[in-house]
């Protein structure tokens, strides 16, 4: 049971840790005596402190933060989507409309006698939504102009949120359906009356005929408006949420933004059944209004997308050139002057998730009231928001985001960073940040704080940068009894009545038992490390978005102990700017882990220094800055010094000694180690008065081992040039038991007063002993193979055992067995038997881990959340071949009030394959691999399953990347950087082609799964569709993308293209990368199964038609046996469509399969890994070389056909001119000054071609595809019918009737070349008449052309099924748009729509944007508003004018 136990002496009083109600629990503060420090000090509660919390982002608007400071000021003073996710490209530049209209709506001109007081001023501008937005008249907008940008508040929208709001358009969706259903279903009700009253009447008649069509015309409209969504997933897929108009522009002072967010879709909340149009509230243009960058007025809006969405959001609006638009009008950024730029981004800042406030609230919220329970632990500090939490990731944070925090931090003076995130690392200390983390706090004195992690129990689990990096302090999570009855509402059963169970209804106290969250991380790190610095309250109940529609929630993890301590830092920044006190950040540092707490019967690699103590802290602080200030004080020089540690060993540097016993130990049991002591002054600071300070600098130091088996010197001599002893471990020592043992070594000096000594530096230490080397009774080894009996355990709650496992050599996998050896496994609560698998009481985690050099320890773990019970469960867990030690964790929840007896065992299995990793290269013919597999551990059965399930495809950019210098704010350095830095950029473009039913992942094996460690800068891929359309994003973790959301992919195959971003400061570092090779992996349909057998001779004749040596590699291998198998790749025919050499397939190969006379799950989880290369493709079948008959130009001279084939090239070349339509040289010379008569050069070519062949039809027709282009028939309509007439004329069409209405011999030459002729000059006719039927269409009016009905009449002569055929599918819209049957209209939109290239080689192709245009034209004939908006919002999201910013 833990307990806090005073490190450092204090005068508070015992009690002040204790809550005097239950309510101060809520948001804890006690534990820390940031309570205490506030009563005694109220104005030092975080004044003048900055705190920046890099995080999801911050809603301004949540309860507690909206308030302001204790002190009166702003408490959200600045907000910064660090991450892009939020940006807009606004560079579209439109020019306002201004009106004058009365109270009716009419325009007015000076003539009117409408007085001015009637008068009113519209100010519009048409959206890049197509919509008409009107802007405030108020609003002063320089020069009349104004920016555009378009965004999807879907793509801003939390999870959560967009879940509500989907549900909420949802419902409103299928209510407005409703309504529109019972209009078309009592028209279609008479309609059906009508036809039952004529049913008498001749069936073939005109009108029966019309109403039938009307019919049709009726019942799809009425499948339309009865489409209902019934559940959210399925309505997400069709709504792409509301589409946010955004409008920037100058006021002649600062740039200003106006985000259209008023539901105008027939979406709104106020559109429910029975309402009309009255009731609908809209906001009016004078109540609109355009935001500044929010770090200049604190100004945000509510509601973005919908009111209801209670979406709060800022702005802030960058140039690129270099151009701080957020900088106030005094300084010397952008000072509102410029009124105009080459490029303008908007910048949408919104939360991505509720953590962001809430961690806020933590640190420093605020209720009105110095002394409120729920105010955070440093109401009177001010937040800046840096958004790391990238909403395109699910909130995930990148590697640019987290730089462009650390930099926002800088510029805006932050004094503390909260950073509540974090990921395993495979790298401690390094990484392209490090150096930025190390300026952060020697230059600019920010105090960076960070969460441990959430990874535990088992050690090592510390993630990055909480315990990875020097220069940052990582904070593990707490628990205390008052957070337990206040958060989590928990009984705890007294401990002082022993008959408890023989009473019916058992009795409960307050005295619960503080500890670590049982998931809160433990180190050491990857260098040995302790990891954790300190520990703090990991819960609260406070502030979260207003989205959240709460006030607050409860939250825990390390996300939360991270803030705690971050408030409890604050209070001593404030208290030491108030008192005038100086202070480093090594000072800080040193006086919060000094002066922590320690909580006893917990481990140091869990607490660190432990419980951060304000109170102590402080006087920790007042008494060393006062001795710095003192002139005679020179051995106090170390304040603002690091004291950095590295410990050399067998070539490899750490922060500290990482000793396995039985591993590389020395004879005789005691291994030495170097350390290195190194004294660090801020590096950037080289003024003489340092130099001095460098040169004088001299400590006196006691080193002093914390336990026996830790061998140090007892005094060193320290200079600024840095120290080296040596330190040796006795590793046979009599107390190094099986198990974790944590020690150090730290170095004091005196202090100048005599008052003490103070602590300079600590050496970690952390010796693990194997089981089998602390232990060997354990360890049994008989006919059933290696096992590890540990046997009974009994576990106090939160209570955690480390076990420490050698696997025998050939081990690939262990079976841990986990029996409960309660009598019961039902609680009794209140009287009612519960089953404790309901609820954590019975809840035990088992974590086994595998320390491997530069791997993160997520990449060998295994964590398993197990329910108690009277059942034996086995969990199955591969053993990696370089892994020489396994840790097996057990640890009961912290949560569990009842102590608990489990057994565990351990048996190692496997069969160990040579080689492990099998590479099988692509051939034609079989080209099997030869395998042998040997059994150390136990007698196996050996049975090889191979499947290949992946397919990974290489790809080259397009082009070599084009480096730039980025010039935005956010990426710039400070101008005073000592370094002179600058970032720069690099984008490279990546195209392949997949199927519409594929998804992949974009693999970057050279950068990926490296973050706060990674060397590159920054690294993200922006997927999208040929119409430019976002498809899904991937960074250092990348997932899965779907090409489902592509644009036309119902069915065929995806364009996609992948556009990739490096930064980097040095150029020389993107110039290695211009030429990137990227892998596009895909998921196989059917996994590959191969082959394995016995014999090399089996597998090459195993294709062999009619030879059969089997294939069963199936037998029984005894311990110390071997055996050889061989394994074949995969026949070429059933490698997947598409593939080509080079690309690779990716699977796994198992050898072992379950046995009933052997224990276990029967082979090793996840097989070993097995890669295909794919061959050469084989070559084609031999062409075929049969007669085809005589030709058919037998007759045909030669002359003739040289002929033939010269007029086919002019009319090919005559072809390519047809787009580009330049004015020809002879033209120009001929008639300079006739401009209207100007000819281009396909024109003067044409006519010269005419005038040599006037009778040859290809040629006629280019004529005629040329007029009839999009982009001249509407001036040619006339000549288009002409040209169409001239080829008709030029037709027998009565010789062609005859020639199609007998039937011929097609095995004469002769008639078999007049069928063909005819075919060509039928296709020819048929393509003349439905372009003279489409212009007839066009041309309506003009008394000398064709009507519409007669051309169709022509046409359906030709072509029956001209109305249903595609390739005139602009005719048969015409025709029932004519027939205002929009129905039909309707219906033969969507077939279209959803057939790809519907109308390629038709008389005018329709591009699928132009029939979802015209589709929603339709709708809005139809009056169908709702549906309209949504197709538009659809379309506009479906086809962005650009590539989607990074």
């Amino acid at each position: 049971k833990s307990t806090m136990t005073k490190t450092t002496p204090d005068n508070d009083d015992n009690d002040m840790t204790t809550p005097s109600r239950w309510t101060q629990s809520i948001l804890p503060k006690h534990e820390t005596h940031a309570h205490q420090f506030l009563i005694e000090h109220p104005e030092y509660d975080g004044r003048n402190v900055r705190i920046g919390i890099l995080d999801t982002g911050v809603d301004p608007g949540a309860i507690g933060l909206q308030n302001g400071t204790s002190d009166g000021k702003v408490k959200v003073v600045d907000v910064v989507d660090c991450t892009g996710a939020g940006d807009v490209d606004v560079s579209t530049k439109a020019t306002i409309s201004i009106t004058t209209t009365n109270n009716d709506g009419q325009d007015c001109d000076d003539s009117n006698d409408t007085t001015s007081n009637d008068k009113k001023v519209v100010v519009t501008v048409k959206g890049l939504s197509g919509k008409t937005i009107e802007l405030n008249p108020s609003w002063t907008i320089a020069d009349d102009t104004v920016y555009l940008g378009i965004k999807a508040a879907y793509d801003l929208y939390p999870a959560p949120l967009k879940k509500r709001i989907l549900s909420q358009r949802m419902k409103l969706f299928n209510a407005q359906q409703r309504r529109k259903a019972v209009e078309v279903r009592e028209q279609l009700t008479a309609l059906e009356a009508e036809l039952v009253s004529s049913s008498g009447k001749k069936k073939s008649s005109n009108n029966y005929a019309e109403k039938q069509k009307e019919k049709e015309h009726l019942e799809y409209l009425l499948s339309n408006t009865t489409q209902a969504y019934a559940t959210v997933t399925e309505f997400a897929a069709y709504d792409p949420g509301p589409m946010l108009d955004c409008v920037v522009f100058h006021d002649g002072v600062h740039w200003r933004a106006y985000i259209e967010s008023e539901s105008s879709d027939g979406m709104s909340s106020n559109d429910d059944e029975g309402d009309d149009d009255a009731n609908k509230v809209a906001m009016s243009s004078n109540q609109k209004v355009a935001l500044a960058n929010y770090g200049l007025f604190q100004e945000y809006a509510k509601g973005l997308g919908t009111a209801e969405s209670m979406f709060n959001y800022a702005v802030n609006i960058y140039d690129d050139d270099n151009t701080d638009t957020t900088a106030d009008k005094n300084s010397n950024s952008n000072n509102g002057t410029t009124t105009s730029a080459s490029r303008l981004i908007l910048s949408i800042v919104t939360d991505a998730g509720a953590h962001g406030s809430h961690v806020a609230g933590i640190t420093s919220a605020y209720h009105n009231s110095p002394d409120h329970d729920l105010n955070g632990v440093a109401p009177g500090a001010q937040i800046i928001s840096l958004k790391i939490g990238d909403a395109r990731l699910g909130s995930m944070e990148t590697s640019s985001a987290y730089t462009r925090c650390l930099l926002a931090a800088i510029r805006c003076r932050c004094d503390v960073i909260n950073l509540s995130y974090g990921e395993a690392a495979a790298l401690c200390n390094t990484g392209y940040h490090a150096q930025l983390l190390k300026e952060l706090a020697e230059v600019h004195k920010c105090v960076f704080v960070s969460s441990a992690g959430n990874n535990g129990p088992g050690l090592g689990t510390v993630g990055a940068p909480g315990g990875s990096m020097e220069h940052v302090i990582g904070v593990g999570a707490f628990v205390s009894p008052g957070m337990m009855h206040a958060e989590y509402s928990m009984i705890m059963k007294d401990e002082n009545l022993a008959n408890q169970q023989e009473q019916k209804q058992p009795q409960y106290n307050a005295f619960l038992h503080g500890t670590p969250y049982t998931w809160s991380s433990t180190g050491p790190t990857h260098d040995a490390d302790f990891g954790v610095d300190i520990i703090a309250p990991g819960g609260a109940i406070t502030s979260v978005p207003n989205w959240t529609l709460n006030r607050s929630q409860l939250m825990n993890g390390t996300s939360m102990s991270s803030p705690n301590a971050s408030g409890c830092i604050a209070l001593l920044i404030s208290a030491c700017k108030a008192e005038g006190v100086p202070y480093s950040v090594n000072l800080i540092k040193r006086a919060v882990l000094h002066t922590a707490v320690r909580v006893d019967g917990v481990s140091i690699l869990k607490q660190g220094w432990g419980m951060i103590h304000v109170c102590a802290a402080w006087e920790y602080l007042k008494k060393h800055s006062a001795a710095a200030r003192s002139a005679s004080a020179r051995s106090d020089d170390d304040l603002d010094c690091h004291f950095r540690i590295r410990v050399m060993n067998n070539g490899v540097v750490n922060r500290g000694i990482y000793h396995t016993v039985g591993k590389n130990d020395s004879q005789n049991g005691t291994n030495k180690y170097n350390v290195q002591i190194h004294p660090t002054f801020p590096s950037h600071d080289t003024t003489p008065e340092m130099q001095t300070r460098r040169i004088e600098a001299e400590w006196h130091v006691n080193l002093v081992a914390s336990h026996d088996w830790i061998i140090c010197p007892e005094h060193m001599v320290l200079l600024h040039g840095g120290k080296s002893f040596g330190l040796h471990i006795v590793s046979n020592h009599v107390d190094l038991v099986a198990g974790a043992h944590v020690g150090h070594v730290r170095g004091f000096v005196e202090d100048v007063d005599g008052g003490g000594s103070r602590c300079l530096f600590q050496v970690p230490v952390t010796v693990i002993v194997p089981l089998a080397a602390g232990n060997t009774t354990m360890m049994k080894d008989d006919d059933d193979g290696a096992v590890v009996d540990i046997g009974e355990v009994t576990f106090e709650p939160a209570q955690a055992r480390h076990y420490f496992l050698t696997p025998p050599s050939g081990a690939t996998w262990m079976d841990v067995t986990l029996t409960s050896n309660n009598d019961a496994a039902i609680a009794e609560v209140d009287g009612q038997k519960q089953d404790s698998s309901n609820s954590n009481n019975g809840m035990l985690v088992l974590h086994v881990l595998q320390k491997l050099p530069h791997t993160p320890y997520r990449d060998n773990e295994c964590k398993k959340y197990i329910t108690l019970s009277t059942h034996t469960t086995v969990v199955s867990i591969p053993i990696q071949s370089d892994a020489d030690t396994i840790e097996l964790c057990l640890a009961r929840y912290w949560s569990a009030v009842d102590t608990t007896n489990v057994s565990c065992k351990v048996q190692y299995r496997g069969i160990q394959p040579s080689p492990s990793n099998v590479v099988l290269c692509g051939a034609s013919f079989p080209s099997p691999m030869q395998i042998m597999v040997h059994s150390a551990v136990q007698d196996e059965m050996l049975t090889v399953n191979a499947k290949l399930a992946k397919w990974r495809t290489p790809l080259r950019p397009i082009a070599r990347g084009v480096i730039t210098k980025m010039t935005n704010i956010r990426d710039a350095y400070p101008e005073n950087d000592v370094h002179c830095r600058s970032l720069h950029t690099m984008v490279l473009q990546y195209e392949c082609t997949l199927s519409s039913s594929d998804s992949f992942t974009p693999r970057i094996p050279a950068l990926q799964g490296y973050l706060y460690e990674a060397e590159m800068e920054g690294q993200f891929i922006i997927c999208h569709d040929s119409c430019k359309k976002v498809l899904g994003f991937a960074d250092a973790w990348p997932s899965e993308i779907s090409c489902s959301k592509a644009v036309g992919t119902e069915k065929g195959d995806c364009k996609v293209v992948l556009r990739l971003q490096l930064r980097h400061e040095h150029v020389s570092v993107l110039e290695q990368f211009q030429q990137l090779e990227i892998w596009i992996e895909r998921k196989l349909k059917d996994a590959l199964s191969l082959s394995a057998y016995p014999t090399h001779g089996a597998a090459i004749m195993a294709n062999v038609k009619g030879y059969s040596d089997g294939t069963n590699c199936k037998q029984r291998l005894k311990r110390g046996k071997t055996a050889t198998v061989f394994l074949a790749g995969p026949n070429v025919e059933k490698l997947p469509k598409g593939h080509k050499c080079g690309d690779i397939l990716l699977g796994s190969v198992t050898y072992c399969s379950s046995d009933a006379n052997l224990m276990g799950a029967g082979k090793k989880p996840g097989g070993f890994p097995l890669k295909y290369i794919v061959g050469t493709a084989p070559l084609p079948e031999k062409a075929s070389t049969k007669d085809d008959g005589a030709s058919e130009d037998e007759e045909v001279s030669a002359e003739e056909k040289i002929q033939e084939e010269i007029l086919k090239l002019k009319c090919s070349s005559l072809e390519k001119l047809m787009s580009s339509a330049v004015k020809s040289k002879e033209t120009e010379a001929n008639e300079p000054n006739a401009a209207a008569t100007e000819k281009t050069e396909f024109e003067v070519l044409y006519e010269k071609l005419v005038a040599e062949h006037p009778t040859h039809l290809p040629l006629l027709l280019i004529g005629l595809k040329y007029y009839d282009d999009e982009k001249r028939r509407a001036d040619n309509l006339a000549r288009v019918i002409q040209a169409c007439d001239n080829i008709m004329s030029r037709v027998d069409e009565n010789e062609m009737a005859m020639h199609y209405g007998v039937a011929h011999d097609e095995e004469d030459p002769s008639v078999k070349k007049k069928c063909k002729d005819m075919d060509e000059k039928k296709v020819l006719l048929v393509e003349a008449l439905a372009r003279r039927a489409r212009a007839a269409a066009d041309a309506e009016g003009d008394g000398n052309v064709i009507s519409f009905e007669d051309a169709m009449k022509h046409l359906r002569k030709w072509v029956p099924d001209v109305d249903s055929s595609t390739k005139y599918a602009v005719l048969a819209l015409e025709k029932d748009r004519r027939a205002q049957r929009t129905g039909l209209v309707l219906k033969l939109l969507d077939k279209l729509l959803k057939t790809d290239d519907a109308t390629t080689g038709s008389i005018c192709v329709l591009s699928r944007k132009k029939l979802w245009e015209r589709k929603i034209e339709v709708l809005r004939e139809l009056q169908y508003d709702h549906l309209a908006e949504l197709e538009s919002s659809r379309l506009t999201s479906a086809y962005p004018n650009a590539y989607a910013l990074f």
